[in-house]
C-alpha cells in the first residue's frame, strides 16, 4: 500500500499582499499524518508554525482552534532541549479533525508499545539531499521544493534507551541535518507505533526518539469520553 498519500508536510502561512485576509503557504515546519480523518502531528511541530496548514487538493488547509481536538508539548531546560520523558503527563502530540477533509487513511494507532528489536518503517517529507548538504555548510535553503524520504527505525533493545511513553530507534538512512521530519510515523503495516518527538542530533544523527502511539490513543480516548 502507498502510505505516501496519507502523510504530509505541514507550513507555516503568510498573509497575500495581493488579497488581505487570504493565508498561503510560505515556510516548510515538520510533517503530520492522517489516522482516519484524524490528522496527526508533533505539539512542538505547531508550536513553531504560525498558523500552519497543509496543502490538500492545491488549496491551504489551516489547522486552526476550530479543528484542534488535542494539543500538549514537553517543558524544555535553559538550552531549549525537551526534558521530563518520565512524567506520564508530558506529552508531545497535536490532534487534529479534518472534517473538511475526507480522506480516510487506513492507518490507526497500536495500542502497544512496539517490540524491542523490531524493525518499523518510517516516511517523511523534507528537502532534497542536495539542499540539506547545502544547509549543513552555508546554514541557508535555496531551493525549498521537498521530496519524499523513506527509512527504517530498529527500536533499540536495551530498555534502558526508553523512557516513559517515548521509545528510541537506529534510523537508517540517518534523518537529515537540520530537523523536519518531527511530527512523522514509525509504523509497521497500517499500525503506527509513533510519532517522530527528536533525533538527528550531530553527534548521533542514526538515534531518532518517538513518542507512543499507545499512550496517544490512551490520551484521545481520555479526551473524547468528555464529549
Amino acid at each position: 500500500m502507498d502510505y505516501t498519500k496519507y502523510i504530509f508536510p505541514i507550513y507555516s502561512t503568510s498573509e497575500s499582499p495581493l488579497c488581505p485576509g487570504k493565508r498561503f503557504a510560505s515556510s516548510f515546519e515538520g510533517n503530520g499524518f492522517f489516522v482516519g480523518n484524524y490528522f496527526v502531528t508533533a505539539g512542538h511541530v505547531i508550536n513553531q508554525c504560525n498558523e500552519p496548514c497543509i496543502l490538500y487538493d492545491g488549496k491551504e488547509v489551516l489547522l486552526n482552534r476550530q479543528t484542534k481536538l488535542l494539543h500538549k508539548d514537553m517543558p524544555y531546560d535553559e538550552k531549549g532541549r525537551p526534558i521530563g520523558h518520565d512524567n506520564p503527563e508530558n506529552a508531545d502530540i497535536a490532534i487534529y479533525s479534518m472534517n473538511d477533509v475526507i480522506i480516510n487513511s487506513p492507518l490507526f494507532f497500536s495500542e502497544t508499545f512496539p517490540q524491542l528489536g523490531e524493525t518499523l518503517d518510517n516516511i517523511y517529507y523534507n528537502y532534497t539531499q542536495a539542499e540539506i548538504e547545502n544547509y549543513a555548510k552555508n546554514h541557508e535553503i535555496k531551493d525549498k521544493s521537498l521530496c519524499i524520504w523513506e527509512c527504517k527505525g530498529m527500536v533499540h533493545e536495551d530498555p534502558n534507551d526508553h523512557c516513559g511513553d517515548f521509545f528510541e530507534a537506529t534510523m537508517s538512512p540517518s534523518h537529515p541535518y537540520g530537523g523536519g521530519s518531527s511530527g512523522s510515523p514509525i509504523f509497521m503495516g497500517s499500525k503506527v507505533y509513533g510519532v517522530l518527538h527528536a533525533g538527528g542530533s550531530v553527534n548521533h544523527p542514526e538515534i531518532c526518539v518517538f513518542f507512543s502511539a499507545a499512550r496517544i490513543l490512551h490520551l484521545l480516548n481520555r479526551l473524547l469520553a468528555k464529549y
